[in-house]
């Protein structure tokens, strides 16, 4: 069964150089939380402006409904079971056994090869051990900790939280309240030291993942009574603080932007921002579910980009789209070449830039034994139920019933089957992939 694979469209050979990337990844930010989204609560004045002057969205997808499975399907734009990362056992949370090998291609190698300078600034969560971090695959510099944060010390078992600058810790159990700022002030380094030739920032945000944490600048809205109700890095007493730490995303994103523009590279910079999953705490605004789960709530998540005198202004994007896309994207605007055996995802760049639809395809989610799969506007969603019967099967057209509230299993047989067929056929192709070695 062929499968799509989007072999590099380049960008306009007229370019005098390739662009600048940045990527910025939110940490379980939900597609509710950002006011171009439908939130009325959360002030995102630089993500509006964001979507305003470049493209929003509505049906983009992160490859899992978690953290680790979506950013290896994003660094190496295949479906994660094929890099072997579709979970990651709760005994592997850190110092993790169960790593990305440096077999696999990232896009950081990608763009790498063609002359770009390479950074990530923020979260990895794809191995901690020296031989598997960033510096090790692709990034030329690193600064951010190594996993999440939520492991020490209200989990004893675990070690003091690392931040890292390249292989070195700079600080055991770093100020979380200020890990944004400290990171936005990488970032603008960064791109500021590099404003003279092609460069690469990628930025996944450790929050907003709970425990949330907000400098004092966000938190001063909150009472005294409030803040002193906080007890340590509990997470239950932290939620509040949750809109404060979206709104200071928002700020690292004008942070960045404000940088661009001053060093007079806007021009030559494609800006995007998403989410790595589905919200834990946050909003997932009119979808059903969350974090963990395969409901489109899970997975379903905001995509903004922006490239200027690129990207048509305002525009809105209906088309399904998946994290996995973005290296293929990224690679056609670097002119870099793509791995040859493991690329799902499929080139952006003209839906992007010239408006031409994408050919259809379907698109697949496993996670801890739930299975979807996704067809034009039908869905096939398939899980486990917690008593002892069948597996729960669901059909949904999403065109009519964004919420997946009324199950059409029964009414459409053929649909259901033709959907159950094309996921077994997936199944065997990414579990016959993961021994395979990539190469350019």
């Amino acid at each position: 069964m062929p499968w799509p694979i989007n072999s590099s469209s380049l960008v306009s050979g007229r370019e005098k150089q390739p662009p600048n990337v940045i990527l910025i990844v939110a940490d379980d930010m939900g597609y509710g939380d950002v006011g171009c989204y439908g939130n009325q609560h959360i002030k995102t004045p630089n993500l509006d402006a964001l979507a305003k002057k470049g493209a929003r969205f509505t049906d983009f997808h992160s490859n899992g409904p978690l953290c680790t499975p979506t950013r290896a399907a994003l660094l190496t734009g295949c479906y994660q079971q094929r890099v072997g990362l579709h979970i990651i056992p709760k005994d592997q949370r850190y110092a993790m056994a169960k790593a990305m090998s440096l077999e696999e291609i990232t896009f950081a190698e990608a763009l790498k090869s063609v002359g770009y300078s390479t950074a990530l600034v923020g979260k990895w969560h794809l191995g901690d051990r020296p031989a598997f971090l960033p510096p090790r695959q692709g990034f030329d510099e690193y600064f951010g900790i190594p996993y999440s944060h939520d492991m020490h010390p209200w989990r004893k078992s675990f070690p003091p939280l690392p931040l890292m600058r390249g292989e070195e810790i700079v600080e055991l159990n770093p100020d979380l309240d200020h890990l944004t700022q400290y990171c936005t002030e990488e970032a603008v380094k960064f791109i500021s030291k590099n404003k003279d030739r092609p460069f690469l920032l990628y930025m996944p945000h450790p929050m907003p993942h709970q425990p949330v944490h907000v400098s004092e600048r966000f938190a001063k809205r909150f009472s005294k009574e409030q803040l002193a109700a906080i007890k340590g890095e509990d997470k239950k007493s932290r939620k509040f603080l949750y809109s404060a730490t979206i709104e200071e995303i928002d700020w690292s994103v004008g942070e960045i932007i404000k940088a661009v523009r001053a060093l007079g590279i806007e021009e030559s910079t494609f800006v995007a921002f998403t989410s790595d999953n589905g919200p834990a705490i946050g909003s997932a605004g009119p979808l059903r579910g969350k974090k963990r789960e395969l409901w489109e709530g899970g997975h379903r998540v905001p995509f903004i980009a922006y490239w200027q005198e690129k990207i048509r202004p305002g525009v809105v994007i209906d088309e399904i789209a998946m994290s996995m896309d973005l290296f293929p994207t990224m690679a056609a605007m670097g002119r870099a070449p793509l791995p040859r055996k493991k690329i799902d995802g499929v080139n952006l760049l003209p839906l992007l830039c010239e408006g031409d639809k994408l050919s259809e395809r379907t698109v697949f989610w496993r996670s801890k034994g739930k299975k979807a799969a996704r067809k034009g506007p039908w869905k096939l969603l398939m899980q486990p139920t917690k008593k002892k019967r069948p597996t729960s099967i669901g059909l949904y057209h999403l065109n009519n019933d964004l919420s997946e509230q009324h199950n059409l299993a029964e009414i459409y047989p053929e649909k259901l089957k033709s959907l159950q067929l094309e996921f077994a056929a997936w199944e065997k192709y990414v579990d016959a992939g993961r021994a395979q070695k990539d190469e350019w």
